[in-house]
């Protein structure tokens, strides 16, 4: 019998902020960590979250599920 691909998969989310040049406000940086896997990918800014999770999970063989 062929193995299944996993049906749901856990992240560990690490954000920080990282200072601007001349004390500016910076830039949200993040981590995130497939757990037990320890594949991790990095992102920057909010907006870098969603990529990063949807690429995690789509390279974990749970699919494309809208």
């Amino acid at each position: 019998m062929p193995a299944q691909p996993p049906t749901s998969q856990t992240f560990i989310l690490r954000v920080w902020l990282e200072p601007g040049p001349g004390g500016d406000a910076g830039e949200w940086r993040g981590e995130l960590k497939s757990v037990p896997g320890g594949e991790t990918a990095y992102f920057r800014g909010w907006n870098g979250v969603g990529p990063a999770l949807r690429r995690a999970v789509e390279e974990q063989g749970i699919g494309n599920r809208e």
